[in-house]
Parts: C-alpha cells; structure tokens; sequence
C-alpha cells in the first residue's frame, strides 16, 4: 500500500501483529517499542513479510522526549507517518483500594498520555498532508468495568473519550481517529494479567483463563490477528468514512 506507518507496542502481541500486517500490505513500517532486541527481531520479520523498509526504534512512549525523537527518526527514514497505530499499553489487577498512587499513575501514562504524546507528535505532518489515520488499541475495558481493573479500565476509557474527541477536531483534515477495543486476547499479556489474579486469589491459572473466555458469547479468546486485520482495515481508503468510532471484537460481550 505504500503508506509510512508507525506501530508502538511492536515487540510483542497485538502491536507486532500490527506490523507484521502492514509489512505483508508492502507499507514501511516504524517498529517502536522500549526492548530493542524485540522490535529489531520484529522489523527483521516485516522485511520477510514483505515491507519496502522496516525500521526498529527503542523508545518510551510515556516519555515526550523519546516520543519526539521517534518520530523524527521515522520521518528521516521513510517521510511523514500516514499512519499511527498506537498499540503500547500495559494492565494492572487489584481492588481500587489496594492500588497505590504509583501504580494508577503508570496505568494512565501506559495507556493514555503515551497515545496523547503520539497522536500530538504526528499530527502536524498529517495534517500538512491533509491525510492520517490514528488508530488506538483499546479493550472491552474501554466500554465496560471489571473487577480489579479500575485503573486499567480508567486509561482506557479515557483513551476512548480522546479518540473521540480528536476525530471530530480532525475531520475536515482528512485524518481520522478510531479505536480497536478487543475482548480478553490469547496473548502472553492475558496469562501475566491471570498469573496476578491468581496470586491474589489462590486460585488456578487455567481456571482463571478459562473464566475469562466465558466472558464473550463466543466463548475464547481473541487472537492478535484479527485485532490487526480491524486495524489494517481502518487505515485503508475504505475506512474513510469511519471516523470516532470503537471498533469492538468481543464476540457480542459488550452488545448488552
């Protein structure tokens, strides 16, 4: 598709998948992530896929300098992101009363000042291009309470109300903004988020995995993949018209 494309969150689950799909479309692909030895194993993989360039860079996108720097160094390599997937994020279980401040305060830098820092950084190219699309990986979590998630499920919500918002601010620039809010994922970042239930709770991690998937109508769990074909989907021209909206794939979890 030849887009310039900026993927955070790459090293690992829903983000990786991300840039592996835009790498199979033939767009360039910016694989940004704080462990250089993932995200430079990823860029790697999105040149076999099929990407013109793949390029690694270590940052933290809680951090504005980092962000800054990011970006800049993708638009050296490739020019003006197109595209923005923000797929970097992170969860935190435990009732609202045995939360600390720290670990509220990491919640919403890890899942929403980081995608605020993004959003602002590549916003001046897209909108001297007159064309973008930002892209947020949210949850369930972002339409809906679950127990021990309070903090988690704050930055989430709230990365929904800045979509949103952002998307009617960006309307007539031919930029849009939307959210991907998928389900509880098969992903090493669901078994870490059940192996903490479970060391409060006592009990089994299997069984704790097995509650979660009783969550959607259907079921399961949902895959990396099909996070990303809803992402590649939204960043093409097809997508045009969908702008502020939340992209769920839950099985119908969230329809009551």
């Amino acid at each position: 598709m030849n887009r310039n494309v900026l993927v955070t969150g790459a090293g690992r689950g829903v983000g990786r998948a991300c840039a592996l799909a835009f790498a199979a479309a033939g767009d360039r692909v910016a694989c940004i992530a704080r462990t250089k030895s993932e995200i430079e194993a990823v860029a790697d993989a999105c040149r076999r896929a099929g990407a013109p360039s793949a390029i690694a860079i270590a940052a933290d996108v809680t951090n504005p300098a980092d962000v800054a720097r990011a970006v800049d160094a993708a638009k050296r390599e490739h020019g003006t992101a197109g595209v923005l997937c923000h797929a970097a994020g992170g969860a935190h279980t435990s009732r609202l009363d045995a939360t600390d401040d720290a670990a509220f305060a990491r919640m919403l830098s890890l899942n929403l000042t980081s995608a605020f820092y993004m959003s602002r950084a590549v916003l001046p190219g897209m909108r001297a291009a007159r064309l973008g699309r930002i892209i947020y990986i949210g949850s369930t979590a972002s339409r809906r309470g679950f127990r021990y998630c309070s903090a988690y499920a704050a930055a989430k919500h709230g990365l929904l109300g800045m979509a949103r918002s952002l998307a009617i601010e960006v309307a007539s620039e031919g930029i849009t903004a939307n959210l991907v809010a998928p389900g509880f994922l098969d992903a090493d970042s669901t078994r870490a988020a059940a192996a903490q239930v479970a060391s409060r709770t006592g009990k089994p991690v299997d069984a704790i995995l097995e509650s979660y998937k009783s969550f959607s109508p259907q079921n399961r769990m949902y895959s990396p993949e099909e996070v990303a074909s809803t992402v590649l989907y939204l960043a093409g021209d097809s997508a045009s018209g969908v702008n502020g909206q939340c992209l769920l794939i839950d099985g119908g979890e969230t329809t009551a």
